[in-house]
């Protein structure tokens, strides 16, 4: 069952409304249109290809305001799957599941999350593809700005012998913000044989700025015999951080194996300004 299909230029708003258990909920398609939600909710809907509760389509404008998404399931983008432009705001989403972007899936689009919430969200590994990334956001180019928000809880699971990577974020490409935002609690752990990447954010060529943040709390686990990298943050593109802590984030080696950067580990270009790392645990290198 499919909920709402949108084509050509129209203009929706819902407001006050509860949306739940269908198969796909709302689709901008072809050259898109406008799309508000407004004290909403969002909840139980699944595809196993392409559906999620929300597909903003390239061309596609979305709002969601005062709004809960919760409960959703796919492969990409376990709530939305945004390949246009998709603005969230005094929201929460959590308890979403997906292979790869627990709550969001941006694949060159446009996200900005303000005052908001993503918290208990998963990435699983499967038999179809036993690595997951992004157990809150995943993001493949395009941009992703997260502002005044919380971002805690969520988990990236490899399977078997799957990587897990970002347990809140993971970043390929692209360029990204995070300000005054919190990053807790998060975990990428991996299956045997295979090494956790990020437990809170992980990056690959993406430009990011972290400002007025807190990374804290969050855990790199290897599975037997590898590693964990980067329990708060594994850099792999150009980041900035700025006035911001990293704190009591660890990474965790499997049996046999070693963790490297408690704090974070780096192997790409990082600057770090005027910020506080501390309590943070590794094998190698507890802060960094």
């Amino acid at each position: 069952m499919t909920g709402i299909i949108l084509h050509q230029y129209k203009v929706l708003l819902i407001s006050g409304n509860v949306i739940a258990v269908n198969r796909q909920c709302f689709t901008w398609d072809d050259i898109g249109g406008n799309t508000t939600l407004f004290n909403t909710m969002v909840s139980g809907n699944s595809d196993t290809v392409d559906g999620r509760a929300i597909y903003n389509a390239s061309t596609g404008f979305f709002i969601i305001d005062h709004s809960s998404i919760f409960g959703n399931t796919a492969l990409d983008g376990g709530a939305i799957l945004n390949t246009g432009t998709i603005s969230i705001n005094n929201s929460t989403i959590s308890g979403n599941l997906a292979i790869y972007g627990g709550s969001i899936s941006n694949f060159d689009g446009t996200v900005t999350i303000k005052n908001s919430t993503l918290s208990g969200n998963k990435v699983r590994g499967g038999m179809s593809n036993i690595s997951a990334a992004g157990g809150a956001i995943y993001g493949r180019g395009g941009y992703i700005g997260i502002v005044d928000s919380i971002v805690s809880v969520n988990s990236a699971t490899g399977f078997k012998g799957g990587t897990g990577v970002g347990g809140a974020i993971a970043l390929n490409g692209g360029d990204a913000i995070i300000r005054n935002s919190t990053i807790s609690a998060n975990k990428a752990t991996s299956g045997t044989g295979a090494s956790g990447f990020g437990g809170a954010i992980d990056t690959f060529g993406t430009s990011l700025l972290v400002e007025n943040s807190t990374i804290s709390g969050n855990s790199a686990i290897g599975g037997s015999n590898k590693n964990g990298h980067g329990g708060g943050f594994f850099n792999g593109g150009f980041t900035k951080i700025l006035n911001s802590t990293i704190s009591g984030n660890q990474s965790i080696p499997g049996k046999g194996g070693y963790g490297y950067g408690g704090g974070v580990t780096n192997q790409h270009y990082l600057t770090i300004e005027n910020s506080t790392i501390t309590g943070n645990s590794a094998t190698e290198g507890g802060g960094i």
